[in-house]
């Protein structure tokens, strides 16, 4: 008796953990995402000024490298739209979370700890509930654990993904202007 109540009050433990984390990253994801997504304004009117820079340089090649500057600063704000899409997906796994593992499991842990009430009140028929509840206990534990992981590690993944496809798309673009402005020769101020 007393290691199956054991038992219940590490699983209700690692419930309320997890679903303290699912608030907190509930809470947090979109002012992050937000953030990022703001970054969109800054491109576009840094893009605005590179242009308005290049079309009084002088220098052709330098010209050139700040137009293409603009250009992939515009590319960059395309790439942006990606953390709205991870803000919508990491909003439907922390609802799935909720209904689907969270809540469950909160039914189940009622329906335990009501049988082991039960069980310990009176030593009637009821108490032949307990042997199942003692055995279906560490399933639903495991079950819970495995969901739970699966649950986080698709919302990681989400986020992680969204931040490489952003991160890769600004090395590519940058790239070319970082190679035009490497051939630019400063004893050779061509107009």
């Amino acid at each position: 008796m007393e290691n199956e109540n054991e038992d219940l009050e590490k699983l209700i433990s690692r419930v309320n953990f997890y679903e303290s984390s699912v608030d907190q990253l509930k809470k947090e994801i979109p002012k992050y995402l937000a953030k990022q997504s703001e970054l969109d304004k800054h491109h576009k009117s840094f893009a605005k000024v590179l242009r308005a820079v290049g079309s009084s340089e002088p220098n052709q090649k330098l010209q050139n490298a700040l137009f293409l500057y603009a250009s992939n600063q515009d590319a960059l704000v395309a790439a942006i739209t990606n953390y709205e899409a991870c803000e919508h997906k990491a909003n439907a796994s922390i609802e799935d979370s909720r209904k689907l593992i969270i809540s469950p499991i909160r039914e189940v842990i009622a329906d335990v700890s009501e049988t082991i009430k039960k069980s310990t009140i009176a030593s009637s028929p009821r108490n032949s509930m307990k042997p199942f509840a003692q055995s279906t206990l560490p399933v639903h534990v495991k079950l819970f654990e495995k969901y739970r992981l699966k649950s986080m590690t698709t919302l990681l993944t989400n986020l992680v993904e969204t931040e490489l496809r952003y991160h890769c798309k600004a090395v590519e673009e940058l790239s070319s202007v970082i190679s035009l402005l490497k051939k630019i020769d400063d004893n050779d101020p061509t107009y």
